[in-house]
């Protein structure tokens, strides 16, 4: 639009301007015949008429303005004042009329006082050329906008979407586990200081999973040691328990050795029959059984239980424990009973570990009712829908509000110095919690 605004001030200056010289040419030519050789001589791309004041035209002077206007087009421009209007062309572009005054005299077939000088020429030509930097203005642009596009398309390529491929690659292998892969610093420079701080990150990750791993084998030595203390411990309150549990069996064992040597002594006599000597022996047989039994059970007990099983039968263990315990002059006070179910009940716990608990829970439970009578102690096994039960009570007075919080803790004791460690409850509930029970 400015471009055609300019050629359309040009078109009009230059065409004022020629009309212009027009009229300085007419103050030379008086007549008709000059007159009409004048405007011949300048009617080369340019329609010139001259009307007198009251509009009237020549006849060659319309015959001009013929070449350049409809008939109905003559009448209002030769009534305009001085001045120039644009018309419309019958076919593609435009048409610019000046009318400006003429000099005296210059009209020779009328009044001229206010003679005017009309000339009109066509702007289909600077159409044409408005037309042409028109498109030759749009193919420039669409051009200027193709590279442009072109070269951002490359930059964007180049600077961004390049290096955040290679990026979001080197992501993929960090997530593989590839500490140690590392994003190239390219593009932009925001994309440059994002390839720095993910390596930065990478490389915290991997001082982080080295110094996680060192803890971790750490922790491993620490939990082996823990392990391998606990077992001591358990070890060394079983085997106090053994020696408690052999004061009474060296007790136990007396009466069927004495019985079993004076059937032996009698056996001996000359007096003694075979009959006699026979039953002698056989009862002298049993008595020594049943110290092997005894000793036997208490044997089983203290056995260590390196690779033992982690599952038992939980009525065949409480069986064990009450055979174990009852010749216990510890328990003579006590009524020890069982009552377990007649269907295997199978725990994740190993036998011995189980045994020791309920042979710790056992001997607290006669330490309780030392003084009560008809002590009672029931060990009692059976099946509660999918879980196993297993239960020491008795009748003694129970365990005191003040001290419940603090049974479980290592070394405390309620008993007198010298009868316990205070280690057994404590023992007990580290087994129980290592197969995954709970208080």
């Amino acid at each position: 639009p400015l471009f055609e605004g300019a050629m359309r001030e040009e078109h009009r200056e230059r065409t004022h301007g020629y009309v212009s010289a027009v009229a300085a040419a007419l103050e030379g030519a008086p007549d008709a015949d000059g007159l009409e050789g004048v405007l011949g001589h300048f009617s080369i791309g340019l329609c010139l008429a001259v009307a007198d004041e009251r509009g009237t035209v020549s006849p060659k002077g319309l015959e001009r303005l013929s070449q350049c206007l409809d008939p109905s087009e003559v009448d209002p421009l030769l009534a305009l004042d001085t001045g120039f209007r644009w018309l419309a062309d019958r076919g593609a572009g435009e048409r610019l009329a000046v009318v400006l005054p003429a000099p005296l005299g210059a009209v020779p077939f009328g009044p001229g006082e206010h003679a005017r000088i009309v000339g009109v020429q066509g702007f289909r030509g600077i159409q044409n050329r408005v037309a042409t930097v028109r498109v030759l203005l749009l193919t420039f642009l669409c051009l200027a906008v193709a590279l442009t596009t072109l070269m951002g398309y490359a930059a964007l390529t180049r600077l961004i979407v390049r290096p955040i491929g290679r990026l979001g690659r080197t992501v993929e292998k960090l997530h593989a586990g590839d500490l140690g892969a590392e994003a190239p610093i390219e593009g932009a420079h925001e994309l440059q200081a994002l390839s720095h701080a993910f390596n930065r990150l990478g490389r915290k990750l991997s001082e982080d999973e080295q110094r996680i791993a060192h803890q971790l084998s750490e922790l491993r030595l620490v939990n082996a040691e823990l392990g391998k203390t606990q077992d001591h411990l358990i070890r060394s309150e079983k085997l106090a328990s053994v020696g408690q549990l052999a004061a009474g069996v060296a007790h136990e064992i007396g009466n069927p050795i004495a019985i079993a040597l004076g059937y032996l002594e009698m056996s001996r006599r000359a007096d003694t029959s075979d009959e006699e000597r026979k039953e002698f022996t056989t009862r002298s047989i049993e008595a020594i059984q049943r110290v092997s039994v005894i000793l036997r059970d208490l044997l089983d007990f203290s056995r260590p239980a390196q690779g033992e099983e982690l599952r038992c039968d939980a009525g065949e263990a409480v069986k064990q424990c009450v055979q174990l315990l009852s010749p216990q002059p510890r328990l003579r006070h006590v009524t020890l009973e069982a009552v377990v179910a007649e269907e295997p009940l199978p725990i994740a716990l190993g036998e011995h570990r189980l045994a020791q608990v309920l042979v710790n829970l056992v001997l607290n439970a006669a330490d309780a009712t030392e003084t009560k009578p008809g002590a009672r102690v029931i060990l009692m096994a059976a099946r509660r829908g999918e879980y196993v039960e297993v239960r020491v009570s008795d009748n003694g007075p129970g365990i005191p509000e003040s001290v419940r919080t603090h049974i479980f803790d290592p070394f405390f004791s309620t008993k007198d110095p010298g009868k316990g460690t205070g280690l057994g409850l404590s023992i007990c509930y580290s087994i129980l919690t290592a197969a995954g029970g709970d208080n």
